[in-house]
């Protein structure tokens, strides 16, 4: 892997990490920016690239780190939300490919790729309320729950394809 390759993935990495503590809060849950840099990861890098980037950003975290937004740590996993931490591998190679090696629409692309994080995430978060804190919530009034952050992901997804121009500077093919 080349210098610039290693400086790049570095760069989203720190990116990612910096996603994690911009906050908006809301009840119960706290905004973050992470999905919104894992999708620009895969469209940016690439779906190699991109995947890397996530997982060493999961891996970084898992070993104590705290670099996820209520710090880190392998006990991070019982944490409703770290599905969608999760979800940032393969949300971030579905971005890269179908953009970089399919050539689909960019804006399509990072919707579908943010609705992937959640088709990940939202079961997670479900499961550990369910499973290891014994919440009674139901699954329907969890999805309702996740409306407005699902919306403020995707407006964030058609942001991140628009902002897309302005990276081509990096000349960064697979």
């Amino acid at each position: 892997m080349k210098i610039k390759d290693m400086t790049i993935i570095s760069l989203f990495i720190a990116l990612m990490i910096a996603g994690a503590f911009l906050k908006i809060p809301f009840p119960f849950i706290e905004l973050t920016f992470q999905a919104f840099f894992a999708i620009m990861a895969g469209l940016i890098l690439g779906y190699k690239k991109g995947v890397i980037v996530t997982l060493l950003y999961l891996l970084l975290g898992l070993f104590g780190l705290p670099v996820f937004a209520k710090g880190g740590g392998i006990s991070y996993v019982l944490i409703p939300s770290f599905g969608f931490i999760i979800s940032f591998i393969p949300g971030s190679f579905m971005a890269g490919y179908l953009y970089k090696k399919k050539k689909w629409n960019k804006y399509i692309v990072a919707l579908i790729s943010m609705l992937f994080i959640y088709l990940i995430g939202v079961p997670y978060f479900y499961g550990v309320l369910r499973l290891y804190l014994h919440s009674d919530i139901a699954f329907l009034t969890l999805l309702i729950t996740f409306i407005p952050y699902l919306i403020k992901d995707l407006l964030l997804a058609i942001l991140g394809g628009y902002l897309l121009r302005y990276f081509r500077f990096l000349n960064l093919e697979q």
